[in-house]
This record gives C-alpha cells, sequence and structure tokens, in this order.
C-alpha cells in the first residue's frame, strides 16, 4: 500500500497552474511538489535496499548464501 503511493507522488506530482493567480505561489507549489517527490524517491530508495539487505541477512542465515571472504580465510 505505501509502495504505490510513493510511486505515484515520484511520477505523477504536478501542479494546476489553473488554480494559481500568482507567479510566486505557483513556483512555490512547483518547488514543493519537486521536493515532495525527491522525498519518496529517496524514502522508496531506502525501503528497497533494506529489503535486499534483508532478504541477504535471511539468505545468510540459512545458510543459502556462503560468505566468501569467511570461507577463504579458513
Amino acid at each position: 500500500m505505501f509502495l504505490p503511493y510513493l510511486q505515484s507522488k515520484i511520477n505523477h506530482s504536478w501542479v494546476d497552474p489553473t488554480k494559481l493567480n500568482d507567479d510566486k505561489k505557483l513556483l512555490y507549489q512547483y518547488k514543493l511538489a519537486w521536493a515532495f517527490a525527491k522525498a519518496a524517491e529517496e524514502i522508496l530508495s531506502f525501503v528497497q535496499e533494506a529489503e535486499v539487505t534483508g532478504t541477504k541477512l535471511l539468505k545468510k542465515q540459512r545458510g543459502e548464501e556462503i560468505d566468501k571472504l569467511r570461507t577463504s580465510l579458513s
């Protein structure tokens, strides 16, 4: 549920210029939308990296993935 929300904010963050009558407000809204999309992108990246790390740790715990450095030193 969180993943589709973040992806939507990354890919579909735009401002409707017809709702704003002031250029300063429009520019502020564009910057705000851009910043929100960038933050969502960073959160998504963090979650994906944590998922990969967690998967690797589970495989290592089960003995499915062998630490090559540890075995070469043994």
